[in-house]
C-alpha cells in the first residue's frame, strides 16, 4: 500500500493535479487536521482538492472517489449545508452499490 501511495503522490506532482503543489498525502493530514480543528471550511476546501485528484486518477465509479464524496458530504453537512450533503452521500452511495451490490 505504500507503494501505491508513494506512486500516487509522484504522478500527482508530476502532472501538477494538486493545485496547492502538496502531496494527496499531505492535502489528507492537512485535512484531517483541520477536521479535528473544527475549521470544517477549510476542511471542504482541502477535501474537494483530495476528490478532484483522485477523479482524474481512478474516475467517478472507483471506491476511492465514493469515500472521498462521502467525506466531502460530511464537510457540507458540519457546516449546515444539509441539501448538498444529501445529494453527495447519495451519489457516494450510488457507486457504493454499483460496485459491492445493494
Amino acid at each position: 500500500m505504500k507503494q501505491l501511495t508513494t506512486s500516487l503522490n509522484l504522478f500527482l506532482l508530476l502532472f501538477g493535479l494538486c493545485a496547492s503543489g502538496q502531496t494527496l498525502d499531505e492535502l489528507i493530514t492537512l485535512s484531517k487536521q483541520a477536521g479535528s480543528a473544527g475549521d470544517y471550511k477549510k476542511r471542504l476546501a482541502l477535501n474537494t482538492q483530495i476528490l478532484d485528484s483522485v477523479e482524474v486518477i481512478y474516475g467517478k465509479d472507483h471506491v476511492a472517489y465514493a469515500y472521498y464524496l462521502s467525506n466531502l458530504a460530511t464537510d457540507h453537512s458540519n457546516l449546515g449545508y444539509y441539501k448538498k450533503a444529501i445529494q453527495l452521500h447519495q451519489l457516494s452511495l450510488n457507486i457504493y452499490e454499483n460496485i459491492y451490490g445493494n
